[in-house]
């Protein structure tokens, strides 16, 4: 199994490590967190295998560029799924996820602007609100699980109303941190490298299956509660 996905990743990429990294990292869900183990497995790329910094910074260049296009692109695409007919529940499911989140981060600002109130005895600034949820996006992001990567993060940046830099300085530590906790993992257990791969991908499937069955079973107490 493995062998075969090294020879169809050999083929698309022309054995080029570098760019299949980038391009791993790229994609929803996996982005670094799948990016870098990918680019380290021997048992993919053999000798051609890249080291823990060239897999780290590659697989960071990769979330990077979909952070600064996805800022930029969020509410347009999103607009447009809505006005689609076979995409409109695709974007509601991403729009009441991105809110909840939204919604914990601000209410966790909310009872620390209170305790900071209560020991300060000063009112909470619009910048203490600001860097609280910057913060909120960095931890978000920097915890290396399926879903909290840079894709949601900066989704999340967008809809708290985080400005370009804000967002940008937020994911960007956020993905830093993620990426030391799995190039370090990879570093300390070599041979399970690209084992890392699929139990990553188990859970995003894992994931996405719970998030289905939550989704209908919310419509269905929905549906229930207007009757």
């Amino acid at each position: 199994m493995t062998e075969l996905i090294g020879e169809v990743f050999s083929k698309i990429f022309n054995d080029n490590v570098m760019l299949a990294t980038i391009f791993v990292s790229m994609v929803p869900i996996m982005e670094l967190k799948g990016g870098i183990p990918f680019g380290m497995s021997e048992a993919f790329w053999g000798t051609k295998a890249l080291g823990r910094w060239q897999a780290f910074w590659l697989a960071y260049l990769g979330c990077c560029i979909v952070s600064v296009i996805l800022y930029f692109a969020f509410m347009p695409i999103m607009k447009l799924l809505r006005k689609t007919k076979i995409f409109k529940g695709l974007a509601n499911y991403i729009d009441t996820r991105i809110k909840k989140q939204s919604s914990k981060i601000e209410q966790s600002n909310d009872c620390q602007s209170v305790e900071v109130d209560k020991e300060v005895k000063l009112p909470s600034s619009g910048l203490n609100k600001k860097l609280l949820k910057m913060f909120g996006v960095f931890v978000f992001v920097a915890i290396p699980l399926p879903l909290t990567g840079v894709w949601m993060g900066t989704c999340l940046a967008v809809v708290l109303g985080l400005n370009f830099w804000e967002t940008i300085i937020s994911t960007f530590l956020g993905n830093v941190v993620a990426g030391v906790i799995i190039s370090t993992i990879c570093v300390i257990f070599p041979q399970f490298t690209h084992w890392l791969i699929y139990i990553f991908l188990i859970l995003v499937v894992f994931v996405i299956i719970v998030e289905i069955i939550r989704n209908k079973l919310s419509k269905k107490s929905t549906k229930n509660m207007q009757k």
